[in-house]
């Protein structure tokens, strides 16, 4: 791990129904991990059963537009968005950063183990309604037709966090790029009953 500049960019293996993320593996491997890996379907994302492992939905008016999976004190947020490949992850990232520094926080490219992450602190209201800042990292994929969007929060975000169980779930991701879109026309639509 290190600066962006050492990283290398993730590509994707298509899957019957989908795409998976970032996994750097030919499709046989991917064949093989699919058949053993027991998924929520969600309608947009396909997501890894995990012992332990709480799943929340994010609402966006009566849609469904992402998904939390809270593992002990980490969290990853995943959302799906339609793309035509103009706004790639190098370019929503650049976004994201110069959003997170005109809010007054702090965001850097980092080369992780998905690629080129973002690491950063941003401001966000405490349960007291006051101010704060909070440590997260933002990983991206971009696949045909889609882009996918994973922050970490709590100790997985943290600088010296060691924990592997954020790439590895963020790998076994499942994009199913003919799920109809939210109101937005952007998010994919993720279904509430998976």
């Amino acid at each position: 791990m290190g600066s962006a500049q050492s990283g290398g960019s993730p590509r994707t293996v298509g899957l019957p129904g989908g795409v998976v993320g970032a996994l750097e593996a030919t499709a046989e491997e991917v064949d093989a991990v699919a058949a053993r890996c027991e998924r929520n379907d969600l309608g947009g994302l396909l997501i890894p059963r995990e012992n332990g492992v709480k799943v929340g939905l994010r609402r966006a008016g009566d849609a469904v537009s992402g998904v939390t999976l809270l593992n002990g004190a980490t969290a990853l947020q995943l959302q799906a968005f339609r793309s035509d490949g103009s706004r790639p992850w190098d370019a929503v990232r650049a976004e994201i950063r110069a959003t997170v520094r005109w809010q007054g926080g702090e965001a850097e490219d980092w080369a992780g183990d998905a690629g080129v992450e973002l690491r950063a602190t941003v401001p966000v209201t405490t349960p007291s309604g006051g101010w704060g800042m909070q440590t997260v990292r933002m990983l991206g994929c971009d696949g045909p037709g889609w882009l996918l969007r994973g922050v970490i929060s709590g100790e997985g975000a943290a600088p010296d966090s060691r924990s592997s169980w954020v790439y590895e779930t963020f790998f076994r991701i499942v994009v199913d790029s003919t799920s109809p879109v939210s109101g937005s026309g952007v998010a994919i639509e993720l279904r509430g009953d998976g």
